[in-house]
């Protein structure tokens, strides 16, 4: 999970990705990155640079129970979804 405090570039947070597909890949494993951010307007911009990524990537404005459905998957217009249902996709095969 990157809790975005707005300091680096969107650019900078795709650049990120590169780096969590590598890990994905070295250690067989699927997950999905987590980008919390402090506000809704930067939630929006984020998720247009963040679409096409090479990880599963789910976005959450900060103050959102980390326990309710806070989550929005990259590519999905809603409704948000819980972790737990995020974990269920990807031990199901896919995204949602």
């Amino acid at each position: 999970m990157e809790y975005d405090r707005g300091t680096e570039t969107h650019e900078r947070l795709a650049a990120k990705l590169e780096g969590y597909a590598t890990l994905a890949a070295a250690t067989r494993d699927r997950f999905t990155v987590l980008f919390v951010f402090a506000g809704a307007k930067r939630e929006a911009q984020a998720r247009r640079t963040l679409g096409g990524a090479p990880v599963p990537v789910a976005t959450a404005v900060q103050g959102a129970s980390p326990a309710g459905a806070g989550f929005l998957p990259i590519g999905e217009t809603g409704p948000r979804v819980t972790l737990t249902d995020l974990a269920r996709d990807q031990h199901d095969g896919g995204t949602r």
